[in-house]
């Protein structure tokens, strides 16, 4: 007995089955996509009865439902470091495409696609310079609906950069300048021109770190700040700085420099 599946545009596939002594037969088929198929069974005859061919049937085949998530392997980077965008589609088949978007005032802007894995994830890596929010999108394929994940956001810490500048001599971890005025400078990355930071100064008392000041500054208009430390001789110190962040980057603080008066 002859099987035979057609679909309107792609053509028809025969396959064949055996007769079971009570005259019946029977077949399992996977359809290749959605859509409706028309199944025909014909015999060929023999030397006794002419070939018959049945009526046929019409098989609906609806479109399977999809489901995405996303996620970041990192959600907070520092500037200039990836993080991994996860995407997980269920329901899926491996190598199908999986595009992710990253919002925009405009919407929604493409940044990449990958393929689906045997696992059911697809991975993109990116390098944001501030804070992202992204999705992952299917678009529907002849078998399967389209879907999209909820969003992920992806924030990031800004690198500060510090150091003693100036004249001074290195001893160690020192700045050794004459008495009794210090440099430092700090800058950002990426640059946050007139926005505040501020500066935290401590000295060395009795073998501890003492808390000596603060002071508020801004950044110039190319990105930087230079300020000037007046203090007593006699005395180890050490300064840092500190951006409390703003809508587009998290906080950060820089590494303490160290001085002292020689």
């Amino acid at each position: 007995m002859t099987i035979t599946r057609t679909k309107a545009g792609a053509g028809s596939v025969d396959q064949t089955t055996t007769l079971t002594s009570s005259y019946t037969y029977k077949l399992s088929d996977v359809p290749p996509t959605a859509g409706t198929f028309t199944y025909t069974a014909s015999w060929a005859g023999d030397d006794t009865y002419e070939a018959q061919v049945s009526d046929s049937v019409d098989v609906v085949v609806a479109k399977r439902s999809t489901a995405l998530t996303l996620d970041a392997a990192n959600p907070k980077v520092t500037y200039g470091d990836t993080t991994t965008l996860i995407a997980t589609l269920k329901h899926g088949e491996a190598g199908s495409k999986v595009r992710f978007e990253e919002k925009s005032d405009g919407g929604w802007t493409e940044t990449g696609t990958a393929k689906v894995s045997k696992n059911g994830t697809a991975r993109l890596t990116v390098s944001p310079s501030a804070k992202r929010v992204y999705r992952a999108v299917f678009d529907a394929t002849a078998s399967l609906k389209a879907s999209a994940s909820g969003t992920s956001a992806v924030e990031v810490r800004p690198r500060m950069v510090s150091r003693m500048i100036g004249t001074f001599t290195r001893v160690g971890d020192f700045a050794v300048y004459k008495c009794c005025t210090a440099y430092f400078f700090v800058k950002l990355k990426p640059i946050h021109p007139r926005l505040s930071w501020t500066a935290t100064v401590q000295y060395e008392g009795n073998g501890k770190w003492r808390p000596l000041g603060t002071g508020t500054y801004r950044f110039d208009a190319d990105g930087g700040s230079a300020i000037y430390l007046n203090a007593s001789a006699g005395y180890r110190y050490r300064v840092r700085g500190h951006f409390d962040g703003d809508v587009d980057h998290l906080s950060t603080t820089s590494a303490w420099s160290y001085f002292k008066f020689g």
